[in-house]
């Protein structure tokens, strides 16, 4: 396991490049986001074509540390992770694959609420830290779900428990009903 070091280059102010070695990983910005428009940090991979470039999050404005810790520590799952089965890949990526994380709100920085198609509320995740983890508390109308090391995997799971509470259950045809 690599130990993490910031490795930050400022390349103008409000923009830092982050650095494995002399390897680029990621890009870190002040952005106005959010409504009302506030300044955040936001995380992208690193790659010479902004269109290229893969979102990973939004961060409060005095927490360089925290998002650079972030961008690591998902650089180093990635980088260290032995490979996926094949069709789990191609099932979960892709820039045409929906998933629960595009309809999730972040309100505040590290508060973020899921909606339904009406745009009713139906979860929540919430960043939060213990001692040097960093974890997304999970809820469903409520009712907490769990803690999750990825936000991706956190949207997933209240989505999951969603589904499964508004899916109809309907008993099984037997076919038609035979007449006397």
């Amino acid at each position: 396991m690599r130990y993490w070091q910031p490795k930050l280059r400022g390349v103008r102010p409000g923009t830092w490049l982050q650095f494995d070695g002399s390897r680029r990983i990621a890009v870190i910005r002040t952005v106005n986001a959010g409504y009302p428009p506030r300044p955040l940090l936001r995380a992208d991979t690193w790659a010479a074509d902004d269109a290229t470039r893969d979102f990973i999050g939004y961060f409060p404005i005095d927490e360089l540390r925290l998002c650079a810790e972030m961008v690591w520590s998902l650089y180093q799952e990635a980088t260290t992770a032995p490979p996926e089965d094949i069709t789990m890949n191609a099932r979960q990526h892709g820039p045409d694959k929906w998933h629960p994380l595009l309809n999730a709100d972040e309100n505040r920085p590290g508060f973020w609420t899921l909606r339904d198609a009406d745009g009713h509320t139906y979860g929540g995740i919430r960043i939060t830290r213990q001692g040097t983890d960093v974890y997304y508390l999970a809820q469903y109308r409520g009712n907490p779900i769990g803690r999750f090391d990825r936000l991706r995997t956190a949207a997933e799971n209240v989505h999951l428990a969603h589904v499964r509470a508004t899916q109809h259950h309907r008993p099984f045809d037997h076919g038609p009903v035979p007449r006397p």
